[in-house]
């Protein structure tokens, strides 16, 4: 992927063209590793495809994405509450539709 300079780039600078992180990662200030986790593409992309359908297709002009990281630790159980997490992530989800 390749980023455009910004606009207030001096064309004299060496490092006009280089994003920062590939910058610092040829000049061996940043590791490749450290760049990779660094270097990601286009995240607007990867949700869109997660969603399997095209942001065209979408017949809204605004769109709410909700997240849900529902804890699935052993404590939920030994605390005996397995259905009612179960039951509270339905609810959220029937409540979204």
């Amino acid at each position: 992927m390749t980023l455009p300079p910004p606009s207030c780039a001096s064309p004299s600078r060496s490092s006009a063209h280089a994003p920062a992180p590939r910058h610092a990662h040829g000049t061996g200030a940043l590791s490749a590793k450290s760049l990779a986790t660094l270097d990601v593409v286009d995240v607007g992309a990867q949700i869109q495809a997660g969603l399997g359908c095209s942001i065209d297709d979408v017949g809204s002009s605004e769109v709410v994405l909700v997240t849900m990281m529902p804890d699935d630790s052993q404590s939920i159980a030994q605390a005996g509450n397995t259905s009612m997490k179960n039951a509270g992530k339905t609810m959220n989800h029937t409540a979204m539709r």
